[in-house]
């Protein structure tokens, strides 16, 4: 502890000498890791979170490699029987045709390998002009029940595509059989409804990027304001607060240099970090009031603040490398995604660390100094 409380006074007293340049390069490195953080990748692909060495992965990774992977998406169409004067059985002529025109749309797709649905039943188009006919045909054909549900109102269109493995093809591939669905017209009661893998994972990918967003942001609201209820002053909450945001900005652009994508696993990050980290500055921020003049001067202020964090960055450094050794044991696990928690949260930590030890102190600096120039004092930075 006397190495780390030495090595840190050191440095401490080197930003007191020069507050302003150091607080500019932090500024700069906080901008620069920021740039990458706003790269971030989301990822709701589930196989990328299984581990690779089991059997059954091995086996589908072979199947891609020979054959080439396949998404099978599935598309709904039902009847609303609350609208009277419409189609209350899926067989009706309309609805087939409707089945029909979307099918052959479908099948113009170049990225759609296959598409099964009643409508082949009517290769050349032929479809009777009433539901009486359709029923006739059908019933002819074996199997044709499993298109159906077992009271008639719903029919399925199964899809099979070889779409790029990215949220971005995935999106837009869910997105062009969405239009091709709003483009074909049929009943006023006819619903079509896109589902299976590809529509699950754009949904999946919109919840991962909101979730990060409001946990995050609500995560940040409610601290600062504990923090400024129990400090009993907004401004020894700012030093308290603000160092936890250039963590989290740090945390996420290291995160996206190393290629580490947000899961289910990781989009909570933000706000865990923001809560476990804040207890770092707490302690700094309580031990300079208690180190604080009465009548503050620049002089007296960087003392201060050099009495300070040699004596508190020791212990919390103890604290953040036991936390980090911890979670890096993450790294063990089976799960893909369970190592990137851990590998996150050990960065976090760390960053939140190095927040608490390079921000905060020039923060409580420069609080002081516009405090005493507002009241009217002489303070020189």
């Amino acid at each position: 502890m006397e190495f780390i409380e030495k090595q840190i006074r050191k440095f401490n007293d080197l930003q007191m000498e020069k507050p302003v340049a150091f607080f500019i390069f932090l500024l700069i490195l906080t901008v620069v890791l920021g740039s990458f953080a706003t790269n971030i990748e989301f990822s709701s692909d589930m196989m990328e979170q299984l581990p690779d060495d089991i059997d059954s992965m091995e086996a589908m990774d072979i199947l891609y490699e020979d054959v080439g992977g396949s998404d099978r998406l599935l598309v709904l169409y039902e009847l609303d029987l609350s609208e009277e004067g419409k189609p209350r059985d899926i067989r009706n002529n309309e609805v087939v045709e409707t089945v029909y025109f979307l099918h052959s749309r479908l099948e113009d797709e170049p990225v759609i390998e296959e598409v099964k649905s009643v409508a082949q039943v009517f290769g050349d188009g032929d479809i009777p002009d009433n539901k009486e006919g359709v029923k006739n045909i059908l019933s002819e054909v074996e199997g044709i029940e499993g298109f159906f549900n077992r009271q008639y109102t719903a029919t399925l269109i199964e899809i099979s595509a070889n779409v790029p493995n990215d949220e971005s093809s995935i999106e837009s591939f869910t997105d062009d059989i969405e239009e091709h669905i709003d483009y074909v017209s049929g009943p006023s009661n006819l619903k079509g409804t896109v589902t299976g893998n590809a529509p699950i994972r754009v949904e999946l990918f919109q919840f991962l990027q909101e979730d990060l967003l409001f946990t995050t942001g609500l995560a940040a609201v409610l601290i600062f304001i504990f923090i400024a209820i129990l400090k009993r002053s907004l401004k020894w909450a700012l030093p308290i607060f603000l160092p936890l945001l250039f963590g989290l900005s740090w945390t996420v652009g290291i995160i996206t240099i190393i290629g580490i994508e947000i899961t289910i696993a990781t989009v909570f990050i933000g706000a865990m970090l923001l809560g476990m980290g804040v207890e770092y500055g707490a302690f700094l921020v309580e031990r300079y009031t208690e180190e604080k003049p009465e009548k503050p001067t620049s002089k007296s202020v960087a003392e201060a603040v050099k009495n300070s964090v040699p004596f508190v960055g020791a212990s919390i450094t103890g604290s953040a490398t036991t936390a980090t050794a911890g979670f890096l044991t993450l790294l063990i696990a089976t799960f893909p995604m369970i190592q990137d928690l851990g590998i996150t949260l050990a960065v976090g930590i760390m960053n939140s660390l190095l927040s608490v030890l390079f921000i905060a102190p020039l923060l409580i600096y420069f609080i002081e100094f516009f405090t005493i120039k507002i009241s009217g004092g002489d303070f020189h930075v």
